[in-house]
């Protein structure tokens, strides 16, 4: 399988190459990186929780299985990919998740950020996107889980505390994660998986329905655009765009940073940086 086509050229389909010279782009298959329940991981520390609903056996997994055996991604240089398969987060179990990461950023994180829970990357995430913020506020807002959940924070080196404000760290040092694209898988061509696939959006990059054949109705495809959610369509190992995915920068939540540091310790718990 090559790109999809006619993508947006900020899609992690069609990501732009860089012009600096410094090395070639790779391919990189998605089925080899690959993370889903058949792998042990030991994710009770630090309470982040990473768990899968784990494969049902039927066409909708049959089409998920063939889309991992075909397709391959163009990653610049220094950039990794790591997929997830079904993992649980608070809008359910999207099909797949690929996330593009820059490792000589993660590679430089304290081990401390081992330590760190699903509530603090709720704060961190606020304040990366608020700047500084004062202490009273925040104690006001999170109340009695505040101070540890400074402190964890702090210790991680992803934060800088102050007398009466804190702030997060350059976001480009702290958040390596590039580009998040959540797939849903569906044989029929419903509502329903369209709106699946929107709320996945909430910390995707972009976020697409994946369907196994190409044609589908204008209803349906003007309800996925109107929500920004893209339309591909894979029919004898070849992907077709039917509809564009609107293109976010991450992160966007909370949930986007859950990415980040899964990302991060399988490949730490995996020997990769």
């Amino acid at each position: 399988m090559q790109s999809v086509m006619h993508a947006s050229p900020a899609s992690v389909f069609h990501m732009p190459l860089s012009n600096s010279g410094r090395g070639a782009s790779t391919h990189v298959a998605w089925s080899e990186c690959l993370v889903d329940p058949s792998e042990n991981h030991s994710w009770s520390e630090g309470g982040l929780g990473l768990r899968f609903r784990g494969s049902v056996a039927g066409p909708e997994q049959d089409l998920v299985l063939a889309f991992l055996s075909a397709a391959t991604l163009e990653l610049r240089p220094g950039r990794s990919l790591t997929v997830f398969a079904e993992p649980a987060i608070d809008s359910g179990y999207p099909d797949l998740v690929g996330v593009v990461w820059r490792s000589e950023v993660a590679r430089q994180w304290s081990i401390e950020r081992e330590r760190l829970r699903a509530a603090d990357l709720r704060l961190l995430h606020l304040l990366s996107t608020k700047g500084a913020l004062e202490l009273s506020f925040l104690r006001e807002v999170f109340q009695r889980g505040f101070n540890g959940m400074l402190t964890r924070l702090e210790e991680a080196n992803v934060v800088s505390v102050g007398k009466t404000r804190c702030r997060a760290r350059s976001l480009k040092s702290i958040f390596a994660v590039e580009h998040i694209v959540a797939i849903e898988a569906k044989v029929s061509a419903t509502q329903r998986v369209i709106k699946q696939a929107c709320a996945n959006t909430w910390f995707s990059s972009e976020s697409h329905a994946l369907l196994p054949r190409p044609q589908t109705g204008k209803r349906l495809t003007s309800m996925a655009a109107s929500l920004g959610v893209g339309m591909l369509s894979f029919e004898h190992d070849h992907v077709a765009q039917v509809c564009e995915a609107s293109i976010r920068a991450v992160p966007l939540s909370y949930g986007s940073w859950l990415f980040n540091e899964w990302t991060w310790r399988v490949a730490r718990r995996a020997g990769a940086i």
